[in-house]
């Protein structure tokens, strides 16, 4: 995937990372907690105009397109079990950040909103008829009035899939499955999202699975790696405008960001992660595997006691 988006990266501050083809643009707290971030891959980097940290939990990205810039905001919202403060907190900044990018560009939220959204026929509209979930939790219903109030929808929700590939988390033990990652969608462009599920052959080392999102946009020319046909000269595209004078600034950025041979080997030089830890994440990955493959009692004793 050329652009994805991740939480819990508990790394401290902002900044960005390049490795083997792909740009990491995190942001975090004072702690190693939380965090949020994209992985960028080279051919998308020049489509980049810009990165804004914004806290612990929120970042976007604005992304050139062919007729209009659209903006991609990350989110990773608190658990259920927190406070009414806490989430409402929550909810109050990523209303704020909406309010401060231009109206007449499109959004897309993604991220963890720790939501199930169940299938009460009064959301029907903003949530389809897909949900994994039959009953909204408290999160959920929260995550259904922001969308509302921003005349989105929650585009995941209305893709007919089988129930394993709704699913984007699975507890340690493999008992709890849930429907918790989301996409809330600009109701203008919904019909560019053909298609979204989670993908569980693919492993992150996490006890959330990879959601992928199909989305057909008129993308910029520049996303086209190998363009086979020369375009003739046009006058009017050497002039430089203040835009295309960021835009290039942000691309010498990053493509200036420091190579790294391999984040493992960074994150292995670390003192808490070695042969060991290294050992024990593997057999865990190994036990998940199995629990997917065959969800049996055996199988999920094993996957909770690594």
């Amino acid at each position: 995937m050329n652009i994805t988006a991740i939480q819990e990266v508990r790394w401290t501050n902002s900044g960005s990372l390049k490795s083997q083809g792909n740009t990491l643009l995190y942001s975090g707290g004072d702690k190693h907690e939380y965090g949020v971030g994209f992985v960028i891959r080279d051919n998308a980097a020049t489509n980049i105009v810009r990165f804004q940290p914004i806290s612990d939990r929120i970042c976007y990205i604005e992304l050139k397109c062919k007729w209009y810039n659209m903006f991609l905001i990350n989110c990773y919202a608190p658990t259920e079990d927190k406070s009414d403060d806490i989430k409402n907190k929550f909810y109050e900044d990523l209303d704020l950040v909406c309010n401060t990018l231009p109206i007449g560009k499109p959004k897309i939220i993604l991220g963890d909103f720790n939501a199930k959204i169940g299938k009460e026929n009064i959301y029907k509209p903003t949530i389809g008829y897909e949900s994994l979930h039959e009953i909204t939790n408290d999160n959920g219903n929260k995550l259904i009035t922001f969308a509302t109030t921003k005349n989105m929808i929650i585009s995941n929700t209305f893709f007919p899939h089988k129930n394993i590939h709704k699913q984007t988390f699975i507890s340690p033990c493999g008992l709890v499955r849930n429907q918790i990652d989301h996409m809330l969608v600009d109701n203008r462009i919904k019909l560019c999202v053909k298609d979204i599920r989670s993908m569980r052959e693919c492993s992150a080392m996490s006890d959330h699975f990879l959601v992928k999102a199909k989305i057909k946009l008129r993308i910029s020319t520049k996303w086209r790696k190998n363009n086979k046909y020369k375009e003739k000269i046009n006058k009017d595209i050497l002039k430089t405008t203040t835009a295309e004078v960021h835009q290039e600034k942000i691309s010498i950025k990053l493509r200036d960001i420091q190579e790294m041979a391999n984040l493992n080997e960074t994150w292995e030089k670390k003192r808490w992660f070695n042969d060991e830890c290294k050992a024990a994440q593997e057999e865990k990955e190994k036990a998940r595997t199995k629990v997917l493959q065959n969800p049996s009692e055996d199988n999920k004793r094993l996957l909770a006691q690594k």
